[in-house]
């Protein structure tokens, strides 16, 4: 999304939109997570591609309050990626327990998936670690795990459509993404660009619309 990017430079170069008040976009890994997929959901590259421009780029706005980043986006942008924490926070809270059970390579998938159920509903970080997990899941337990979360953000859905690393299965993600219907402008983009769906897959989802 080149437009993102324009618009938070150009309140850069011109100044004078700061003030008081929360900022939605925090310097956290979740607001540079966020900014990494919107940029991404323009079709050029994973998320992972923009991850330190996006750091960057959520350092900067984390200097404006709500309203001001609001007035920059056109929209409100989601609270620090989503509610993960910020970085601060993140350098002095103990991991998830979900996060723990993810790093255990040794656990077969069927005990990640009852330990990961009986924590759901998980934090997009643990999502996409979950996503991307090495063993992967078996795909039935990755797609039951995904249909408890409930309804999934913006910014989980583009980085699953992004990921070159994504263990969930076509049918499995096109499943997925007909029970997230309707699906938002960004997302709906990227499923039009993603490789990790067929031509008939794509045209399935966007009928669901």
């Amino acid at each position: 999304m080149r437009a993102l990017v324009h618009v938070i430079l150009t309140a850069v170069c011109f100044g004078g939109l700061a003030g008081e008040g929360h900022a939605q976009i925090s310097e956290s890994d979740g607001s540079a997570l966020w900014i990494a997929a919107m940029i991404a959901s323009d079709g050029q590259g994973s998320s992972e591609d923009y991850r330190v421009y996006a750091e960057k780029l959520a350092k900067t706005m984390s200097q404006y309050p709500a309203a001001t980043q609001k007035k920059i986006l056109g929209f409100m942008p989601p609270s620090g990626g989503d509610g993960m924490e910020s970085n601060e926070q993140a350098k002095t809270a103990p991991p998830t327990l979900a996060a723990a059970v993810l790093a255990n390579a040794s656990l077969s998938s069927g005990e990640v998936f009852d330990a990961l159920l009986n924590q759901s509903p998980l934090s997009d970080q643990d999502i996409l670690k979950m996503l991307e997990r090495e063993p992967a899941l078996e795909k039935e337990h990755l797609s039951d795990l995904l249909h408890a979360q409930g309804k999934l953000s913006r910014g989980t859905l583009i980085s699953a459509l992004a990921s070159s690393k994504l263990k969930l299965g076509r049918e499995e993600l096109k499943a997925l993404l007909i029970s997230q219907s309707p699906l938002d402008k960004p997302v709906l983009k990227k499923v039009e660009d993603t490789t990790n769906l067929s031509p008939n897959d794509i045209a399935e989802v966007l009928a669901a619309q």
